[in-house]
């Protein structure tokens, strides 16, 4: 391993774990681990993982996940983490099995997509208002990208033309 790269791991953006897939405990974590979750170390490593998601419940579940991330090379998933405050915090989690000194263990990735989905539901909201008004709006709009050549007409102006 380089020299100093537990300290690269220290800075890195996205929540590391290290867990146990037997027990699902969280062996190792880098700040962000814990950081993110408005907890302390203590509160997660040596702890299930269980106890952080919103989306996992119980052994049973945990061992069907397991399974499926020893099937594939890299496991992906989006789930949800209790924040100690209460709040939900949306993440894209990456998983890969390894094995170090002969023990098994999931190496995990979360990606706090918070931001993302927030930016996601209100395109999709503002999406929604835009076609609901072309809809019922009594005037007609067209539209004509001059690249593609591709004309668009509302379906209120297609009524109006006959």
């Amino acid at each position: 391993m380089l020299p100093g790269a537990d300290a690269l791991f220290e800075h890195l953006a996205d929540a590391v774990y290290l867990i146990d897939p037997d027990t699902s405990n969280i062996v190792w974590g880098n700040r962000k681990a814990w950081d993110s979750l408005g907890l302390r170390r203590e509160d997660v490593v040596n702890h299930s993982v269980l106890s952080l998601q919103k989306d996992v419940h119980g052994m049973p579940q945990w061992s069907e996940i397991a399974a499926a991330i020893r099937a594939t090379d890299s496991f992906r998933f989006i789930g949800r983490h209790r924040h100690q405050d209460g709040h939900e915090v949306e993440v894209e989690v990456l998983t890969n099995h390894l094995v170090l000194d002969g023990r098994s263990y999931f190496l995990s990735v979360a990606r706090d997509i918070t931001n993302r989905v927030a930016q996601q539901t209100d395109s999709q909201d503002r999406e929604k208002q835009l076609w609901f008004a072309l809809n019922e709006a009594s005037d007609g709009l067209w539209d004509w990208d001059m690249v593609t050549d591709h004309l668009f007409f509302s379906p209120q102006l297609k009524r109006m033309l006959g």
